[in-house]
């Protein structure tokens, strides 16, 4: 039986979730269950970018670090090195704009299977829309 299609609200992060409970329910690697500060540093940012039909952001700050990405409040806090490097700061997460967001999701949704539901920070929207017209997607 094949798996519901997504639908464009199915794209969200958290689903619900704050960072603290997030963060709270994962710890590291190192068992370190620190939790974000509440400030915001402005420093370094976290891009986000579509893997398998879901917004992630990988960590800047440390190797391995990757989380879905809150594209509501446009933060991120890495579950593994806990954004110690920028003292338990969140950081903001990049995006793009939300019309272009909505064009990239509404694309990506036509594609069976949510393997093939990927999007880069360097692709466009026309890159995705020749990509589908390539593989017969309409």
């Amino acid at each position: 039986m094949p798996k519901p299609r997504l639908q464009l609200e199915d794209f969200g992060s958290f689903f619900g979730i704050s960072h603290f409970e997030v963060a709270g329910k994962h710890p590291s690697s190192r068992r370190d269950r620190s939790l974000p500060t509440g400030r915001v540093n402005e420093s370094v940012q976290a891009r986000a970018y579509v893997n398998h039909g879901r917004w992630v952001a990988r960590c800047p700050l440390c190797v391995g670090g990757c989380e879905l990405a809150d594209l509501e409040d446009g933060l991120f806090f890495c579950c593994e090195c806990r954004n110690a490097e920028v003292g338990f700061d969140y950081l903001r997460t990049g995006t793009p704009a939300v019309g272009e967001r909505k064009k990239i999701e509404a694309l990506l949704l036509r594609r069976e299977d949510d393997r093939n539901r990927n999007w880069r920070p360097h692709e466009t929207v026309q890159d995705l829309e020749r990509e589908n017209a390539s593989h017969g997607v309409n």
